[in-house]
């Protein structure tokens, strides 16, 4: 999903072709990453109920750190700091009130 919006400018129309092709193929779950983008947690949740209306299940990822992951190094990801745990927990709500999947 973060290539998609990002070199689609978060097109609706590209969004929706990309979320019914993954429905299409059989995927019923989809991770919408947040390691990379920076996006208002309002648009992150609104993308969530997106992705259930496509009939997937949206799993939005919270997490502590950006850019963690990929080719990061330790030293980067230290540097880089974390997150206010409040802002993970009103997140995360923001994300279930959205409908994002959760798994066990």
């Amino acid at each position: 999903m973060e290539r998609v919006l990002s070199s689609s400018s978060g097109s609706r129309d590209v969004v929706s072709k990309y979320l019914t092709t993954c429905k299409n193929m059989g995927f019923d779950v989809l991770e919408l990453s947040s390691g990379f983008l920076s996006i208002p947690t309002d648009d992150w949740a609104r993308l969530s109920e997106f992705t259930a209306q496509h009939g997937l299940k949206p799993k939005s990822e919270v997490g502590i750190q950006w850019g963690a992951g990929g080719d990061a190094s330790v030293a980067e990801l230290e540097s880089a700091g974390s997150r206010d745990p409040k802002w993970l927990i009103d997140r995360a709500q923001a994300f279930i009130n959205a409908g994002a999947h959760v798994s066990d």
